[in-house]
Protein backbone atom coordinates (compact mmCIF):
# COMPACT_ATOMS: atom_id res chain seq x y z
CA UNK A 1 0.00 0.00 0.00
CA UNK A 2 1.32 3.97 -0.79
CA UNK A 3 1.09 5.57 2.73
CA UNK A 4 2.62 8.79 1.01
CA UNK A 5 3.25 10.07 -2.70
CA UNK A 6 6.10 13.04 -3.17
CA UNK A 7 6.50 14.42 -6.86
CA UNK A 8 8.50 16.95 -7.95
CA UNK A 9 8.98 17.74 -11.77
CA UNK A 10 6.49 15.24 -13.60
CA UNK A 11 5.49 16.44 -17.24
CA UNK A 12 2.74 19.18 -15.56
CA UNK A 13 3.34 18.53 -11.58
CA UNK A 14 5.95 20.98 -10.27
CA UNK A 15 6.02 19.97 -6.68
CA UNK A 16 2.77 17.78 -4.97
CA UNK A 17 2.33 15.60 -2.44
CA UNK A 18 -0.40 12.83 -1.82
CA UNK A 19 -1.54 10.98 1.25
CA UNK A 20 -3.81 8.04 -0.29
CA UNK A 21 -6.69 7.41 1.92
CA UNK A 22 -6.73 3.46 3.92
CA UNK A 23 -9.59 2.62 1.85
CA UNK A 24 -10.54 4.08 -1.48
CA UNK A 25 -9.16 7.07 -2.86
CA UNK A 26 -10.42 8.41 -6.06
CA UNK A 27 -8.98 11.68 -7.94
CA UNK A 28 -10.72 13.55 -10.39
CA UNK A 29 -10.03 16.63 -12.67
CA UNK A 30 -10.38 18.05 -16.20
CA UNK A 31 -8.12 17.36 -18.89
CA UNK A 32 -4.44 18.58 -18.19
CA UNK A 33 -4.39 18.99 -14.81
CA UNK A 34 -1.90 16.26 -14.00
CA UNK A 35 -3.58 12.93 -13.36
CA UNK A 36 -1.78 10.88 -16.48
CA UNK A 37 1.53 12.63 -14.79
CA UNK A 38 0.81 11.39 -11.31
CA UNK A 39 0.33 8.09 -12.61
CA UNK A 40 3.32 8.22 -14.48
CA UNK A 41 5.12 9.15 -11.55
CA UNK A 42 3.49 5.86 -9.56
CA UNK A 43 5.01 3.63 -12.47
CA UNK A 44 8.64 5.68 -11.88
CA UNK A 45 8.01 4.27 -7.95
CA UNK A 46 7.19 0.25 -9.00
CA UNK A 47 10.54 0.37 -11.45
CA UNK A 48 8.70 0.51 -15.02
CA UNK A 49 10.91 2.26 -17.68
CA UNK A 50 11.89 5.77 -16.95
CA UNK A 51 11.90 8.10 -19.97
CA UNK A 52 13.93 11.59 -20.31
CA UNK A 53 10.50 13.40 -22.01
CA UNK A 54 8.98 12.66 -18.12
CA UNK A 55 11.25 15.75 -17.29
CA UNK A 56 9.16 18.81 -16.48
CA UNK A 57 9.99 22.04 -19.35
CA UNK A 58 12.96 23.57 -18.13
CA UNK A 59 13.62 21.35 -14.96
CA UNK A 60 17.01 19.74 -14.09
CA UNK A 61 15.22 16.92 -13.66
CA UNK A 62 12.09 14.72 -11.65
CA UNK A 63 12.36 12.95 -8.41
CA UNK A 64 9.46 10.60 -7.11
CA UNK A 65 9.37 9.58 -3.53
CA UNK A 66 7.35 7.56 -1.68
CA UNK A 67 6.71 5.49 1.59
CA UNK A 68 5.18 1.97 1.03
CA UNK A 69 3.78 -0.75 3.50
CA UNK A 70 4.85 -3.56 1.55
CA UNK A 71 3.86 -7.35 2.80
CA UNK A 72 8.03 -8.35 4.25
CA UNK A 73 8.30 -4.52 5.92
CA UNK A 74 8.27 -3.13 9.24
CA UNK A 75 5.90 -1.09 10.94
CA UNK A 76 8.40 1.46 9.48
CA UNK A 77 7.74 0.90 6.36
CA UNK A 78 9.51 1.26 2.70
CA UNK A 79 10.64 4.34 1.60
CA UNK A 80 11.50 4.38 -2.46
CA UNK A 81 13.46 7.56 -3.94
CA UNK A 82 13.60 7.76 -7.98
CA UNK A 83 15.10 10.33 -9.87
CA UNK A 84 15.91 11.23 -13.23
CA UNK A 85 18.10 13.83 -14.66
CA UNK A 86 16.80 15.61 -18.23
CA UNK A 87 19.71 13.61 -19.97
CA UNK A 88 18.34 10.44 -18.89
CA UNK A 89 20.42 9.69 -15.65
CA UNK A 90 18.70 7.55 -13.36
CA UNK A 91 19.44 6.68 -9.70
CA UNK A 92 16.80 4.77 -6.89
CA UNK A 93 17.23 4.39 -3.80
CA UNK A 94 15.68 1.78 -1.31
CA UNK A 95 15.22 2.83 2.28
CA UNK A 96 18.14 5.33 1.87
CA UNK A 97 20.40 2.73 -0.03
CA UNK A 98 21.40 2.81 -3.90
CA UNK A 99 19.24 0.29 -5.95
CA UNK A 100 19.02 -1.03 -9.72
CA UNK A 101 15.92 -0.57 -11.78
CA UNK A 102 15.41 -4.36 -11.21
CA UNK A 103 15.48 -4.71 -7.28
CA UNK A 104 13.13 -1.57 -7.46
CA UNK A 105 10.82 -3.85 -9.43
CA UNK A 106 10.97 -7.23 -7.78
CA UNK A 107 10.61 -5.17 -4.37
CA UNK A 108 7.82 -3.06 -5.25
CA UNK A 109 6.52 -3.62 -8.35
CA UNK A 110 5.46 -7.11 -7.35
CA UNK A 111 3.18 -5.59 -5.15
CA UNK A 112 1.15 -2.87 -6.96
CA UNK A 113 -0.66 -3.42 -9.82
CA UNK A 114 -1.66 -0.70 -12.24
CA UNK A 115 -4.86 -0.99 -14.60
CA UNK A 116 -5.67 1.12 -17.26
CA UNK A 117 -8.30 1.74 -19.85
CA UNK A 118 -6.42 -0.03 -22.12
CA UNK A 119 -4.72 -2.87 -19.55
CA UNK A 120 -6.80 -6.10 -21.46
CA UNK A 121 -4.11 -5.02 -24.67
CA UNK A 122 -1.50 -6.18 -22.35
CA UNK A 123 -3.18 -10.11 -23.09
CA UNK A 124 -1.82 -9.41 -26.32
CA UNK A 125 1.55 -9.85 -25.44
CA UNK A 126 3.32 -13.20 -25.80
CA UNK A 127 5.74 -12.34 -22.89
CA UNK A 128 2.18 -11.38 -20.23
CA UNK A 129 1.27 -15.13 -21.31
CA UNK A 130 4.09 -16.21 -19.76
CA UNK A 131 3.96 -14.19 -16.41
CA UNK A 132 0.14 -14.81 -16.14
CA UNK A 133 1.22 -18.72 -16.79
CA UNK A 134 4.35 -18.31 -14.10
CA UNK A 135 2.35 -16.89 -11.71
CA UNK A 136 -1.19 -19.53 -12.25
CA UNK A 137 1.58 -22.70 -11.87
CA UNK A 138 3.21 -21.42 -8.57
CA UNK A 139 6.43 -22.39 -6.91
CA UNK A 140 7.10 -26.42 -9.00
CA UNK A 141 7.12 -24.55 -11.49
CA UNK A 142 9.43 -21.51 -10.82
CA UNK A 143 12.20 -24.35 -9.93
CA UNK A 144 11.81 -25.84 -12.99
CA UNK A 145 12.02 -22.63 -15.02
CA UNK A 146 14.90 -21.42 -13.18
CA UNK A 147 16.63 -24.96 -13.70
CA UNK A 148 16.04 -24.64 -17.47
CA UNK A 149 17.27 -20.78 -17.33
CA UNK A 150 20.62 -22.02 -15.93
CA UNK A 151 20.51 -24.78 -18.18
CA UNK A 152 20.06 -22.30 -21.17
CA UNK A 153 22.67 -19.85 -19.61
CA UNK A 154 25.26 -22.52 -19.37
CA UNK A 155 24.54 -24.23 -23.44
CA UNK A 156 24.93 -20.31 -24.60
CA UNK A 157 27.79 -19.22 -22.58
CA UNK A 158 29.52 -22.85 -24.55
CA UNK A 159 28.32 -21.79 -27.69
CA UNK A 160 29.98 -18.61 -27.51
CA UNK A 161 33.02 -20.59 -25.77
CA UNK A 162 33.22 -22.95 -29.03
CA UNK A 163 32.68 -20.05 -31.59
CA UNK A 164 36.10 -18.12 -29.38
CA UNK A 165 37.68 -21.45 -29.68
CA UNK A 166 37.11 -21.72 -33.76
CA UNK A 167 37.93 -18.23 -34.12
CA UNK A 168 41.34 -18.87 -32.26
CA UNK A 169 41.63 -21.81 -34.76
CA UNK A 170 41.05 -20.23 -37.77
CA UNK A 171 43.26 -17.18 -37.02
CA UNK A 172 46.21 -19.27 -36.47
CA UNK A 173 45.21 -21.06 -39.40
CA UNK A 174 45.66 -18.15 -41.37
CA UNK A 175 49.19 -17.47 -40.12
CA UNK A 176 50.33 -20.80 -40.74
CA UNK A 177 49.17 -20.26 -44.25
CA UNK A 178 50.82 -17.11 -44.04
CA UNK A 179 54.36 -18.14 -43.03
CA UNK A 180 54.17 -21.05 -45.56
CA UNK A 181 53.62 -18.40 -48.10
CA UNK A 182 56.31 -16.35 -46.97
CA UNK A 183 59.08 -19.44 -46.88
CA UNK A 184 57.60 -20.16 -50.28
CA UNK A 185 58.63 -16.68 -51.96
CA UNK A 186 61.99 -17.01 -49.60
CA UNK A 187 62.27 -20.71 -51.57
CA UNK A 188 61.74 -18.76 -54.55
CA UNK A 189 64.29 -16.41 -54.16
CA UNK A 190 66.58 -18.99 -53.26
CA UNK A 191 68.95 -16.92 -51.11
CA UNK A 192 72.17 -17.99 -49.83
CA UNK A 193 74.65 -17.41 -47.43
CA UNK A 194 76.87 -16.81 -49.85
CA UNK A 195 75.05 -14.26 -50.89
CA UNK A 196 75.31 -12.10 -48.00
CA UNK A 197 78.85 -12.63 -47.64
CA UNK A 198 79.02 -11.81 -51.11
CA UNK A 199 77.53 -7.94 -49.70
CA UNK A 200 79.79 -7.44 -47.22
CA UNK A 201 82.63 -7.80 -48.99
CA UNK A 202 81.69 -5.74 -51.48
CA UNK A 203 80.90 -3.14 -48.85
CA UNK A 204 84.22 -3.99 -47.11
CA UNK A 205 85.53 -3.27 -50.42
CA UNK A 206 84.01 -0.01 -50.85
CA UNK A 207 85.34 0.82 -47.35
CA UNK A 208 89.08 0.27 -49.10
CA UNK A 209 88.49 2.14 -51.69
CA UNK A 210 87.13 4.95 -49.61
CA UNK A 211 88.64 8.00 -50.83
CA UNK A 212 88.24 6.78 -54.58
CA UNK A 213 84.41 6.51 -53.89
CA UNK A 214 83.85 9.14 -51.74
CA UNK A 215 85.06 11.74 -54.98
CA UNK A 216 83.07 9.80 -57.48
CA UNK A 217 80.18 9.90 -55.75
CA UNK A 218 80.56 13.46 -55.48
CA UNK A 219 80.65 13.78 -59.08
CA UNK A 220 77.73 15.52 -60.95
CA UNK A 221 78.83 14.82 -64.80
CA UNK A 222 77.19 13.10 -67.16
CA UNK A 223 77.60 9.02 -66.69
CA UNK A 224 78.42 10.08 -62.73
CA UNK A 225 78.58 6.83 -59.97
CA UNK A 226 75.71 8.07 -58.39
CA UNK A 227 73.51 7.36 -61.78
CA UNK A 228 75.02 4.44 -62.84
CA UNK A 229 74.72 2.35 -59.86
CA UNK A 230 70.89 3.70 -58.85
CA UNK A 231 70.17 2.43 -62.99
CA UNK A 232 72.39 -0.77 -62.86
CA UNK A 233 70.34 -1.67 -59.38
CA UNK A 234 66.58 -0.45 -60.41
CA UNK A 235 67.22 -2.84 -63.45
CA UNK A 236 68.41 -5.44 -62.30
CA UNK A 237 65.56 -5.69 -59.22
CA UNK A 238 62.84 -5.45 -61.64
CA UNK A 239 64.15 -8.39 -63.78
CA UNK A 240 64.86 -10.12 -60.78
CA UNK A 241 60.87 -9.58 -59.55
CA UNK A 242 59.68 -9.81 -62.82
CA UNK A 243 61.05 -13.72 -63.27
CA UNK A 244 60.13 -14.41 -59.64
CA UNK A 245 56.35 -12.77 -60.67
CA UNK A 246 56.05 -15.40 -63.67
CA UNK A 247 55.50 -14.65 -67.28
CA UNK A 248 52.71 -12.05 -67.51
CA UNK A 249 53.99 -8.43 -66.60
CA UNK A 250 54.23 -7.55 -62.46
CA UNK A 251 51.73 -5.35 -61.36
CA UNK A 252 52.38 -1.37 -61.13
CA UNK A 253 52.35 -1.75 -57.58
CA UNK A 254 54.95 -4.08 -57.64
CA UNK A 255 56.71 -2.68 -59.93
CA UNK A 256 56.78 0.70 -58.26
CA UNK A 257 57.58 -0.59 -54.75
CA UNK A 258 60.64 -2.37 -56.52
CA UNK A 259 61.93 0.84 -58.14
CA UNK A 260 61.61 2.52 -54.49
CA UNK A 261 63.37 0.06 -52.78
CA UNK A 262 66.58 -0.24 -55.43
CA UNK A 263 66.52 3.71 -54.96
CA UNK A 264 65.99 3.52 -51.17
CA UNK A 265 69.27 0.89 -51.02
CA UNK A 266 71.22 2.89 -53.07
CA UNK A 267 71.08 5.89 -51.66
CA UNK A 268 71.68 4.12 -48.52
CA UNK A 269 74.99 2.49 -49.86
CA UNK A 270 76.10 6.03 -50.94
CA UNK A 271 75.74 7.98 -48.05
CA UNK A 272 77.47 5.38 -46.02
CA UNK A 273 80.21 6.09 -48.43
CA UNK A 274 79.86 9.83 -48.13
CA UNK A 275 79.82 9.40 -44.27
CA UNK A 276 83.33 8.04 -44.36
CA UNK A 277 81.53 4.50 -43.58
CA UNK A 278 80.21 4.96 -39.96
CA UNK A 279 78.82 1.93 -39.35
CA UNK A 280 80.32 -1.67 -40.26
CA UNK A 281 79.72 -3.62 -43.17
CA UNK A 282 77.10 -6.23 -41.51
CA UNK A 283 75.15 -3.59 -39.87
CA UNK A 284 74.45 -2.13 -43.39
CA UNK A 285 74.04 -5.31 -45.03
CA UNK A 286 71.29 -6.61 -42.50
CA UNK A 287 69.83 -2.99 -42.76
CA UNK A 288 69.94 -2.74 -46.46
CA UNK A 289 67.97 -6.61 -46.73
CA UNK A 290 65.64 -5.83 -44.34
CA UNK A 291 64.76 -2.72 -45.92
CA UNK A 292 64.50 -3.82 -49.48
CA UNK A 293 61.86 -6.75 -48.30
CA UNK A 294 59.41 -4.95 -46.09
CA UNK A 295 55.81 -5.36 -47.86
CA UNK A 296 57.27 -7.41 -50.70
CA UNK A 297 55.44 -10.65 -49.42
CA UNK A 298 52.08 -9.32 -49.80
CA UNK A 299 52.59 -7.27 -53.14
CA UNK A 300 53.86 -11.30 -54.26
CA UNK A 301 50.72 -12.50 -53.91
CA UNK A 302 49.26 -14.26 -56.82
CA UNK A 303 52.87 -14.47 -57.88
CA UNK A 304 52.25 -17.39 -61.31
CA UNK A 305 55.50 -19.22 -60.24
CA UNK A 306 55.61 -21.96 -58.09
Amino acid sequence: MIDELHVCDVALIHDATIEPASGLTVLTGETGTGKTALLSAIKLLVGERADASSVREGAAGLTVEGRLFLPESDEEGTVVRRRLSADGRGRVEIDGHMASVRELAERVGSSIDLCGQHEHQRLLRVQTHVELLDAWAGERAAVARDAYRAALKAAEDAREELARVREMSRTAQEKVDEAEFVLGRIDAVGPSEEEYDELERSLAHMRKHGSFLQQAVKMTDQNNLTEHVTKRTRDFDLAWHQSLWGPDPMPEELRLATIYHAMASTQMALSWILSGFPAPESELADLICHMRGLGMERLFEGAQTP
